[in-house]
C-alpha cells in the first residue's frame, strides 16, 4: 500500500492498493508511483514533489519500497511569460521530449503559446511528435482547444498520424468531435485514420460539425473541409472532392449514402468528382449504383460538369452508366458546354451517344454550332459540320 498525505496539513489525500500477490509492486520507481497516483490526487507526477516521513525528498530515479507513507508537496507551475514557456514550445516543435520533460519538471506550465498564441499541445500534434504529445497530455495540458480550425483532435486526423490520434482519446478528448475528425481524415486521404473512427462507430454519414471558429475564405483542404462540414458535407464528399479513391472505397463499403447532398449546393459525391477530374472516384460511385442523372442545385449534373472541363474518361463512364446527354442545365446542353470551351474529344463522344446536335437555347436559339464559332473553336465547329448541324441556324443570326 501507498500513503500520500499532505505534507502542509497531513492530512491522507489518497491511498493506493494493489491485489495480493502483485510482488512486482513490492517496490517501484517514484515516477512511476506518481503517474498511478496521479488520478487520485488530481496531479500530473511533473507537480507532485514527494518526501519520505523523515522529510527526505525522493527523486523520480528513486526506487520506494512498499508499503509506504509520503508527504506531498504541490508544487505552482511557473507563470506563462517565463522564458521556459517559450523554450517548452520550441522542444514541442523540435521533437525534443528530453527537454520538454526537463521543462515540465521545472515545472513550466503545459499551456505555454507560441508568439502566434497556438498552444504547444497544437504545435505537438500539428508536427506529429507523439513523445511530446504524450508528456504534454500527462501534465494535463487541455485537449479541447478550438483553435482557427477546430479541435486538436481534428487537427491530429488531418495529420494522419494515428497514434497521435489514440493519445487524445485515450486522455478524454470529446468522442463527439469524431465525426469532425472523420471528415479530417478523409480530406487528407489518411485511409488508417478513417477506418479507426469507423470502426470506432462514426456514422460515415455523419455530417454534424462542432466548430466554434470557421474561416470560410480558408483554401486549405482543411479549411475547405470544415466549410463543407458545416454546409451538410459528408466524409464521403470530402474525399471524392480530393480524389482519395481508397478512402471513397472504403465509405462505401461502410454504407455511406452514395447519393447524399450536401444542403446548401445540392451536390453529390458523383459531382464532386466530376468536377475535379477524378475518374476513379466517379467510377466507384457509379459501380455503387450512385443516381448518374441527379441534378444538384443549379439543375447541373455531372455530365455537365465533365463536359464542360473536357473530362473525356469522365464523360465516357458517365454515359456507359446511361446517363441522360440530353439533361438540360440553364438552357445548354453537355454538347453545348463541351463546344463552348473548345472540348472537341468529349462533343464527339457525346454526339456518338446521341446528343441532338440542333438542341437550340430558348434565350437566344444559339446552338452548339453557334457557341463553337462564337468562341474561336474551329476544330469543333468543323466536327459539328461534318455530323450535319443545321448550317442554316448559324447563317440565319449572321455568324458566317
Amino acid at each position: 500500500m501507498l500513503r500520500l498525505c499532505s505534507a502542509v496539513s497531513g492530512a491522507e489525500l489518497a491511498s493506493l492498493t494493489w491485489p495480493e500477490g502483485s510482488e512486482h509492486l513490492a517496490s517501484c520507481s517514484v515516477k512511476s508511483l506518481k503517474k498511478l497516483s496521479a488520478p487520485q490526487v488530481g496531479l500530473s507526477r511533473f507537480r507532485q514533489q514527494w518526501f519520505n516521513e523523515d522529510l527526505t525528498e525522493l527523486h523520480d530515479e528513486d526506487v520506494l519500497e512498499l508499503p509506504a507513507t509520503i508527504q506531498l508537496v504541490v508544487r505552482t507551475s511557473l507563470p506563462l511569460d517565463d522564458w521556459s514557456s517559450q523554450k517548452l514550445v520550441l522542444a514541442c516543435a523540435a521533437n525534443d521530449a528530453e527537454e520538454l520533460e526537463r521543462l515540465l519538471l521545472l515545472p513550466a506550465c503545459p499551456e505555454a503559446t507560441d508568439h502566434t498564441g497556438k498552444p504547444a499541445l497544437r504545435v505537438a500534434v500539428e508536427a506529429g511528435h507523439c513523445k511530446c504529445v504524450g508528456l504534454l497530455l500527462e501534465a494535463r495540458a487541455v485537449i479541447d482547444q478550438e483553435g482557427d480550425f477546430g479541435s486538436t483532435l481534428l487537427l491530429a486526423a488531418c495529420g494522419g498520424n494515428l497514434e497521435v490520434v489514440q493519445l487524445l482519446l485515450e486522455s478524454g478528448a470529446k468522442t463527439g468531435l469524431g465525426a469532425t475528425a472523420l471528415h479530417g481524415a478523409a480530406c487528407y486521404g489518411h485511409i488508417e485514420v478513417v477506418r479507426f473512427f469507423l470502426d470506432k462507430g462514426t456514422h460515415p454519414d455523419d455530417c454534424t460539425s462542432d466548430i466554434t471558429t470557421l474561416r470560410e475564405h480558408s483554401r486549405t483542404p482543411l479549411g475547405f473541409s470544415l466549410y463543407l462540414a458545416s454546409r451538410g458535407g459528408t466524409a464521403l464528399h470530402l474525399a471524392a472532392v480530393m480524389g482519395h479513391w481508397k478512402v471513397v472505397h472504403l465509405l462505401l463499403q461502410a454504407g455511406a449514402d452514395r447519393d447524399k447532398i450536401i444542403s446548401l449546393t445540392g451536390e453529390s459525391a458523383l459531382h464532386l468528382a466530376a468536377s475535379n477530374g477524378h475518374v476513379q472516384v466517379v467510377r466507384l460511385l457509379l459501380e455503387a449504383q450512385a443516381d448518374a442523372n441527379r441534378v444538384e442545385g443549379c439543375g447541373v449534373t455531372a455530365l455537365h460538369w465533365a463536359s464542360l472541363k473536357g473530362y473525356l474518361d469522365i464523360v465516357d463512364a458517365l454515359i456507359e452508366a446511361l446517363c441522360d446527354v440530353n439533361h438540360v442545365r440553364g438552357e445548354k446542353t453537355a454538347l453545348h458546354w463541351a463546344a463552348e470551351h473548345g472540348h472537341m474529344a468529349v462533343a464527339r463522344r457525346l454526339l456518338k451517344a446521341g446528343a441532338q446536335i440542333d438542341e437550340t437555347m430558348p434565350i437566344n436559339g444559339a446552338s452548339a454550332l453557334h457557341l463553337a464559332a462564337d468562341h474561336g473553336h474551329s476544330e469543333v465547329l468543323q466536327l459539328l459540320l461534318e455530323a450535319r448541324a443545321h448550317k442554316d441556324l448559324l447563317e440565319l443570326i449572321g455568324r458566317l
